[in-house]
């Protein structure tokens, strides 16, 4: 956040070049950082550099939220918060048992589904080799 707050200082003192170097390092962190792409397109237009503007310019379109699907999705995703769990940046997933596994298998990997993991619980008991 303070790197592309830099590059933006850096932008609007038309020191471009510096900006994109700023910015660029943004991009190595996080290379879907939207805010680095939009600001990078403004540096390299002031540079002059067409091409390198349009690719931050496909790349910071391809990465912005469509605000359309918002209103379109929005009531289901209030109605079903359990679906909405994929979109936050953060989130758990909440292990259970497959009914079709049974406990007493030896292949590998069954016997991790056999304890469901604890809500609020940041790690999952693994159940393997313990007979």
């Amino acid at each position: 956040m303070a790197l592309n707050d830099f590059g933006r200082i850096l932008f609007l003192q038309r020191k471009y070049a510096d900006a994109v170097k700023t910015l660029n390092s943004v991009l190595t962190i996080d290379p879907e950082d939207l805010q680095a792409h939009y600001n990078l397109m403004l540096c390299y237009k002031g540079l002059g550099d067409e091409n390198q503007a349009h690719g931050h310019q496909v790349r910071y379109l391809r990465f912005k939220a469509d605000e359309s699907a918002q209103t379109i999705t929005g009531p289901y995703r209030q109605a079903h918060p359990e679906d909405n769990n994929e979109r936050q940046a953060i989130h758990e997933h909440v292990s259970v048992p497959l009914p079709s596994m049974k406990a007493t298998s030896r292949h590998v990997g069954a016997d991790s589904l056999v304890r469901p993991l604890v809500h609020g619980s940041a790690y999952a008991s693994i159940n393997r080799d313990s007979k």
